[in-house]
């Protein structure tokens, strides 16, 4: 997008030109207030956080001219359509967030323009409606964005449903089909493996439909209900990776050590799986997986180690946001829905702590779930999203 001429080589508009004049202060207030008051912002890095609303300003000066043609902002451009696209796709924002960001904006703005002019009804009138118009025109655009992402959601999620529910299905039909004839011991040997086999798929169809509600919870900024009990972080890592294929387990080294402690031991596990399923799903596969569990200082860490592509650095708070992949991950072979690490850090987050991720070619990717060893006393303090 070119850049906006100044307003003052077309108009004699004093707010026009004081309006752009002051658009670096203007942004400068914004951002702070923003970081300030709207706790989901305070996590977004700068750059995304001021997204359109520098072009919006110089924009909205534009039509502050005597001689614009237009009355909004809106009216000529989709800036406000693309911030409230950018808001949906790679942050956690809701409603209430997206339109606070343009209340404070009006609110700066004219508190700006109040200390160094008086403003005439037309200015006034132009500058509330191309708010007004620029939260409609974003909002539209934000539900249109999530829409798509639940649609997309569903559609992945029933697809991978059928997996574990044609396992059922399947195995359910041959035990039938076992007990229609005298059983020997091979075929109890064989109606026990089915059964496995029935439960396993169901394990599997359980924890993906929690995994679906859980996402829900965290997508609609509520907290995650965590069921704290005494437990033991060596069998929490021991059940995440028991159900491994052999070939997987056979590139997995686990460094454990038996450390008791007070968490969610089922939300814990499906975070620790969900680390190792991404480990093996994006990892190289001709080296090993590592789970490494480390004590110290009265904490619990628990690192999964993969070698492979790096994720880039610009993508890193992204790939926690719910419905986020990075871009080489949507375009490769490797399937999933995005939710599996956000749900691991809010996990994390809830328990006291924290989940980090290093990234780099030659070291590999390591995540770190790090919580202390007792959740109990940090039930009612919010997460990074300010809940």
């Amino acid at each position: 997008m070119s850049v906006l001429p100044h307003p003052a080589l077309k108009t004699r508009s004093v707010p026009a030109k004081l309006l752009y004049e002051n658009r670096e202060q203007i942004l400068e207030e914004w951002m702070k207030r923003v970081k300030a008051e709207v706790p989901l912002a305070r996590s977004i890095d700068n750059p995304i956080l001021v997204n359109t609303i520098p072009l919006f300003i110089a924009k909205l000066a534009e039509t502050l001219c005597e001689d614009a043609g237009q009355e909004s902002t809106v009216d000529t451009s989709n800036l406000a359509q693309e911030h409230g696209g950018e808001r949906a796709r790679i942050t956690r924002y809701g409603p209430d967030q997206l339109i606070q960001e343009y209340i404070i904006l009006r609110e700066v703005i004219a508190g700006k323009l109040a200390t160094l002019t008086t403003l005439k009804d037309r200015e006034t009138r132009i500058i509330q409606t191309a708010i007004d118009l620029a939260i409609q025109e974003a909002m539209n655009v934000f539900f249109m964005v999530h829409g798509r992402i639940r649609e997309q959601f569903v559609a992945t999620l029933t697809h991978d449903l059928r997996n574990p529910i044609g396992a059922v299905k399947g195995a359910a039909e041959e035990i039938h089909e076992v007990l229609k004839e005298k059983l020997s011991d091979a075929s109890v040997a064989d109606a026990t493996d089915l059964c496995d086999r029935i439960l396993r798929s169901a394990k599997r169809a359980d924890r993906m439909i929690q995994d679906m509600l859980d996402a829900s919870v965290v997508q609609t900024g509520e907290r995650l209900n965590l069921q704290l009990t005494s437990c033991n972080v060596a069998d929490i890592v021991a059940k995440a990776v028991a159900e491994l294929p052999a070939k997987m387990k056979s590139r997995l080294k686990v460094e454990s050590q038996p450390v008791d402690g007070w968490w969610d031991a089922e939300a814990m596990q499906r975070s620790v799986e969900n680390l190792v399923s991404n480990a093996f799903k994006y990892g190289d596969a001709s080296r090993p997986v590592t789970v490494t569990v480390g004590h110290a200082h009265e904490r619990v860490m628990i690192s999964v180690h993969n070698f492979g592509n790096p994720i880039p650095s610009e993508s890193r708070e992204n790939i926690f946001q719910v419905f986020r992949r990075t871009e080489s991950a949507q375009k490769g072979a490797a399937k999933g829905w995005g939710i599996g690490l956000a749900l691991a850090r809010t996990t994390a987050e809830r328990s006291g702590g924290s989940l980090g991720v290093e990234s780099s070619l030659e070291k590999g990717t390591t995540f770190t779930i790090d919580v202390p060893q007792d959740s109990r006393p940090y039930q009612d303090m919010p997460d990074s999203s300010g809940r």
